[in-house]
C-alpha cells in the first residue's frame, strides 16, 4: 500500500511541482499534508464521500439530558462527533434476546416546537441531535429513566493523516481522486493553474466514488392496473404487545 508522502509525491507530480524521480523537500511534504488533511474535512461534510455508516452500541445514563458524543470529555467518547445521525434504536437489554425499538429521528423545528421538553419515561420515542463542536448533542424524548442500550447509525467520516508515512488504507477508487483533487489543490501554492486535462480526470475520479457511495432510492411498485385490496397486514408492536 502507498504512503502518505506517495499520494502527496504523486499530486505534485500530476501538477507539474516535481519531476518524476524527484524527492519532495520536506517543506513541500509539509505543507501537502496541510493541504490533504483540509480537503478531507472539507470531504466529510458531504455525503457522497462517506463510503459507509457505522452501527455503534452505547449505554444510556438514566435521567440525563443531554448525552453528548465526540472527544472532549463526552458521555460517549469517539475520535470525531458524527456528522449526522441517520437512524437509532434503543436497545431493551433487559430481556433475552435484546429487542431494539427504532427512534424517531427529529430536526431542530420539532425539538424546539416541544412543550414538555422535560418529560420522563422508561422508553423514549424521539432524538434529535445536535451536530454541535468538538461534542454533538443528543436529546431524547422523552427523557429516559432507565440504562437501556442506544444504538446509532452514522456516518462514517474519512479520518485525518499525522504523518507522511503512515500507510494510506482507503477502499478502491479513493486514491486516484485524493491524489488527483489533491494536484488540483496544490496546483496555486506551486504557483502553477490545473489544466483541463487534470481537473476533468479529478472531476471524473471524484464521480466514481460518488457514484459508488450514492443510496438507490427504495422504490414500491404493483402489477398496472390492479387495485390493492383486503385489510392491511397485522403487525406485532412490542410496546403493546399487539
Amino acid at each position: 500500500m502507498p504512503t502518505v508522502l506517495d499520494v502527496i509525491s504523486n499530486a505534485l507530480i500530476e501538477v507539474g511541482a516535481l519531476a518524476q524521480g524527484e524527492t519532495a523537500s520536506a517543506g513541500d511534504s509539509s505543507f501537502g499534508l496541510s493541504k490533504l488533511n483540509r480537503m478531507l474535512d472539507q470531504w466529510n461534510a458531504r455525503e457522497l464521500y462517506v463510503y459507509t455508516v457505522r452501527f455503534d452500541e452505547y449505554t444510556l445514563t438514566p435521567n440525563l439530558q443531554p448525552h453528548t458524543i465526540g472527544s472532549s470529555s463526552a458521555t460517549f467518547t469517539v475520535t470525531q462527533r458524527p456528522i449526522e445521525i441517520r437512524s437509532a434504536n434503543i436497545i431493551l437489554n433487559d430481556v433475552t434476546p435484546t429487542v431494539n425499538t427504532p427512534l424517531n429521528i427529529r430536526d431542530a423545528d420539532w425539538w424546539s416546537s416541544l412543550t414538555v421538553p422535560d418529560l420522563s419515561t422508561t422508553l423514549p420515542t424521539d432524538l434529535y441531535y445536535a451536530p454541535k463542536w468538538p461534542n454533538g448533542e443528543i436529546y431524547l424524548w422523552p427523557i429516559p429513566t432507565i440504562a437501556y442500550g442506544l444504538q446509532l447509525n452514522t456516518w462514517t467520516v474519512l479520518g485525518g493523516f499525522s504523518g507522511l508515512a503512515e500507510t494510506f488504507d482507503l477502499p478502491p477508487g479513493y486514491e486516484e481522486a485524493i491524489t488527483l483533487s489533491l494536484a488540483e489543490s496544490l496546483g496555486p501554492g506551486f504557483g502553477t493553474n490545473p489544466n483541463l486535462m487534470l481537473s476533468d480526470l479529478a472531476r471524473k475520479a471524484r464521480a466514481i466514488i460518488q457514484g459508488v457511495n450514492s443510496e438507490a432510492p427504495r422504490i414500491s411498485s404493483r402489477d398496472s392496473g390492479v387495485p390493492t385490496g383486503g385489510p392491511p397486514t397485522p403487525y406485532f408492536n412490542y410496546r403493546r404487545g399487539s
